[in-house]
């Protein structure tokens, strides 16, 4: 996890980006995750953290057969990239074409 601060700022002193907070750089995956949602440090880590340990989860148990009937109102859940915007995270990507 960084935590970033500063910016340039325009003569009317407004942020001429905007910069998060924090952001989460997954030493695996390559993704730098950010959130739009303020929270302290430790909370941060504890919300992707879980994120992370549900997806696991969930691909861990892709095979298992449902027993029947099956519930209908657990039949879609929602996709791992819906509950990570539920909880304010988004993807920071750098260019496609760099060098």
């Amino acid at each position: 996890m960084f935590l970033l601060s500063g910016g340039e700022t325009s003569s009317s002193g407004d942020n001429s980006a905007k910069i998060p907070h924090a952001v989460i750089v997954n030493k695996h995956s390559l993704q730098v995750i950010a959130s739009f949602i303020d929270r302290e440090p430790s909370q941060f880590i504890r919300v992707y953290e879980k994120l992370l340990s549900q997806n696991q989860s969930r691909n861990d148990n892709w095979c298992l057969t449902a027993s029947f009937p099956l519930s209908w109102l657990r039949w879609r859940k929602q996709s791992m990239a819906e509950l990570a915007k539920d909880a304010g995270f988004y993807e920071i990507r750098g260019e496609e074409n760099e060098p």
